[in-house]
């Protein structure tokens, strides 16, 4: 039977193509669920403005139905909660170091106008 270790195992081998820091260790993945052969990951970027959602569900299509019982693949990108530094491995923190991790290109705002459209109520 499909468990949660074998999920994650799968999805640490996944790199986060600018940091080189696999996608578990970075604390990307927020949780997992499994039922029978369907698999649920969700998962967040480390800044709203952070561009490689599509790319990473692609590998995480490609890792998981490679992985024996994996019948179904639902990941789902969600900024709540918001990803921190904290939630990175001890190794991870210790490759990545101190460098920024939040864009200023021209969409780094999007992720502070979602947070304050939630607030608001409005959609």
């Amino acid at each position: 039977m499909l468990d949660e270790r074998e999920v994650l195992d799968a999805l640490s081998c996944i790199p986060d193509p600018e940091l080189g820091v696999d996608i578990v260790a970075l604390g990307l993945i927020d949780r997992v669920d499994i039922d029978g052969g369907t698999v649920r990951v969700r998962y967040t970027l480390t800044t709203f403005g952070c561009g490689i959602g599509p790319m990473l569900e692609s590998q995480m299509y490609e890792v998981l139905y490679a992985t024996p019982g994996v019948t179904e693949v639902l990941p789902e990108l969600v900024f709540d909660p918001p990803w921190t530094r904290e939630r990175m491995s001890p190794e991870a923190r210790e490759v990545v170091g101190d460098r920024e991790l939040n864009p200023t290109g021209p969409w780094s705002h999007f992720g502070r106008l979602l947070a304050e459209l939630d607030d608001s109520g409005e959609s």
